[in-house]
């Protein structure tokens, strides 16, 4: 028997390998499911002490053309394939002589898609492939928690975390493998198709070479795994150091005394989405600033019914929001700008926020329109965050610490569809669709606009913050 696997992944065979967390992160053509399926196979079918193995990707719908036929190669490869017995509906591998078990499961959508999940022997090593499919780190903490709780203690064990960087940086999985990086106790081997060349064809590794010189910026993400920045992303003009204002910076600068109005977009949940509410105080130059906003999580906290997330939860926000700003003591208006296909949302607003601001249903365009709305917004220095690092989550009563701004983060990671006509699925949009309904709202009605035409008459086009701070 003679199986190839890089050099760089032969540690894991060790018999006194140190580590039971791995991430196997790089570009495309660097072998890293199909060695990680030789190197399971090759663990498991060694052990003196029966266990399973657990191969998990974020589509169940996938896993047949994909990860059950690799790992069934991977089985022929080491000799070990007519020992097995392969099953579907679910997908799995029986071991004839001693039971063992090879199980493939979908670990996204719900937060329940692998609660129930129970193995014959205690998990000796689980793979998660292609994690970068994951919508959120939610998904994944759940997933990982499930089959922590059916791993063993007792000798080799390791969970296996595979994946291909995203182009975009601040997507979740990349801010993962930064806190991995600094983690003493997780081990994280980066794979590029130059740690393998003799597993490549030649005329593989010539279309490379070619592509790394007529377009090194594809070459360096697609082949050697780094994230290269706005590649697909809606709103590239989007830049956080730039369009964010501390709340220390807000009290100095006395920007309260400049609110003449707040629009809160309103996005309600649909099943297990987010619902999220992202306010904005319209200043007196027509720009505008996100401040504090109500994020719901139903796959954290629960499902809530829009009345009750109303009447006691979102009521407690705007509260604690109106003090905080003055906003009724100011004596400035509020509009709420809601979904208007959540005619629902739109009553129970009424009824329980009614009397403190005028609720209404967005009129939307299209994805495009409303699209291009919010990146003529940003890129004309119209749109700020206020950064406050510590948020509420209202409904779990507790602290929740941010980088950035919720609304500001999700906002950095928008990628179009292959169509370029809406959002990529794989990506969660609850808290810009938020946003954007309230930027629609204001920015699109010309009306809105005349105090900023009256302000361009006098100064120079698109000032930034500081720039009409210091006159």
């Amino acid at each position: 028997m003679s199986v190839k696997i890089p050099k760089k992944l032969l540690p894991i065979l060790e018999t006194n390998f140190p580590y039971h967390e791995v991430f196997i992160y790089g570009g495309r053509s660097g072998f890293k499911s199909g060695s990680i399926y030789l190197i399971t196979q090759l663990l498991q079918n060694n052990d003196t002490e029966p266990n399973d193995v657990l191969y998990g990707r974020a589509s169940y719908d996938s896993l047949g053309d994909s990860v059950v036929a690799e790992v069934r190669e991977a089985q022929d490869k080491i000799g070990v394939a007519d020992l097995y017995i392969a099953k579907s509906q679910p997908y799995k591998f029986v071991r004839k002589d001693n039971n063992c078990l090879d199980y493939f499961i979908g670990l996204g959508g719900s937060i329940d898609r692998t609660k129930g999940f129970k193995s014959v022997h205690k998990l000796s090593y689980v793979v998660f492939e292609e994690i970068q499919e994951l919508k959120t780190r939610d998904e994944y903490e759940n997933a990982l928690s499930t089959v922590l709780r059916r791993m063993r203690d007792k000798g080799k064990h390791i969970v296996f975390n595979v994946f291909n960087p995203p182009n975009w940086k601040l997507h979740w999985v990349n801010k993962l493998l930064e806190e991995k990086l600094r983690d003493k106790s997780c081990l994280c081997i980066k794979m590029a198709w130059d740690d393998c060349p003799e597993l490549l064809s030649n005329e593989m590794i010539k279309s490379i070479l070619r592509l790394k010189i007529t377009n090194p910026t594809y070459y360096d993400f697609m082949y050697m795994g780094n994230p290269t920045g706005a590649d697909g992303l809606i709103y590239p003009m989007f830049l956080l150091d730039k369009h964010k204002i501390t709340y220390q910076q807000w009290l100095e600068r006395t920007f309260i005394t400049k609110i003449q109005c707040v629009v809160i977009g309103c996005d309600f949940a649909v099943n297990n989405d987010e619902t999220c509410l992202c306010p904005l105080a319209i200043l007196d130059t027509g720009q505008a600033v996100a401040l504090t906003p109500f994020i719901h999580n139903p796959k954290l906290s629960g499902v809530i019914g829009t009345a009750k997330l109303c009447e006691t939860y979102i009521t407690s926000w705007w509260n604690e929001l109106d003090n905080k700003f003055l906003i009724s003591k100011l004596g400035k208006p509020v509009f709420a700008s809601c979904d208007i296909a959540g005619s629902d949302a739109i009553v129970n607003m009424r009824t329980y926020l009614g009397a403190k601001m005028t609720v209404f249903g967005c009129s939307k365009g299209t994805i495009t329109q409303m699209i291009g709305e919010v990146q003529s917004v940003i890129s004309k220095n119209m749109l700020y965050f206020l950064e406050e690092r510590i948020y509420r989550d209202y409904v779990l009563n507790k602290s929740v610490r941010y980088e950035h701004h919720p609304v500001a983060e999700q906002l950095t990671i928008l990628a179009w569809n292959e169509n370029q006509d809406g959002y990529k699925k794989d990506i969660p949009n609850d808290r810009t669709d938020a946003l954007t309904y309230g930027i629609y709202a204001w920015y699109k009605n010309p009306n809105h606009l005349a105090q900023m035409e009256i302000f361009r008459r006098y100064f120079r086009q698109y000032y930034t913050i500081d720039d009409i701070l210091k006159n």
